[in-house]
């Protein structure tokens, strides 16, 4: 870490510079949405809660009485959006997203990687994903493959290189069948063009 070996940090160090988002969040079932999140940190308002619920678009889905809800009332896909709201509430230097809109519906999932870019601006981000949208939208992408690194480099040039990324931005890139999908693929080009 800025060329320091990670083994000469002191202890808990890089734990408290780096949120993990991971892709099936665990949690304490009977707690609530605002305890959860204002369990990240110590300062942490019902306001900072209630915003980092909107950046999510949870708190549009479940209302200012979503806060009480209990975690194991949430679908799926909201208890990933809950765990990312948590990681708008933690804001340390380092974040890593692992598939970090997997579980969620085709609009949550723009509205909620868009986000994630302007919120993670000042940091440093590190992704583990399979989208086509997360993958173009990094500064460096390496493929590993059988634990080995098969491909390192920035997406536009990994997309014009035989390869897993290279297929991957085509599969994304194929007209789909119906002219209700052909919005959804229009709205996420524009997504990608801000």
């Amino acid at each position: 870490l800025d060329s320091v070996p990670v083994t000469e940090l002191q202890k808990g160090f890089l734990e408290k510079q780096t949120t993990v988002v991971y892709q099936r969040p665990s949690f304490f079932a009977q707690r609530t949405v605002g305890k959860n999140i204002a369990s990240v940190r110590s300062d942490v308002t019902e306001e900072d809660t209630e915003q980092a619920m909107k950046s999510v678009g949870l708190y549009g889905e479940l209302g200012q009485e979503g806060i009480s809800r209990k975690l194991s009332e949430l679908s799926g896909g909201q208890q990933q959006r809950e765990n990312l709201a948590e990681a708008v509430v933690r804001q340390t230097p380092i974040m890593i997203y692992d598939e970090p809109t997997a579980n969620l519906d085709q609009i949550n999932r723009r509205r909620n990687w868009k986000n994630l870019l302007q919120l993670s601006q000042d940091h440093t981000v590190i992704v583990v994903s399979h989208n086509a949208q997360e993958i173009e939208s990094a500064d460096r992408v390496i493929t590993v493959e059988n634990g080995r690194i098969t491909q390192d480099g920035p997406p536009a040039d990994l997309a014009n290189r035989r390869g897993y990324v290279k297929e991957l931005l085509k599969d994304a890139r194929k007209p789909l069948r119906t002219s209700s999908e052909n919005i959804g693929i229009q709205e996420l080009h524009q997504l990608r063009q801000e």
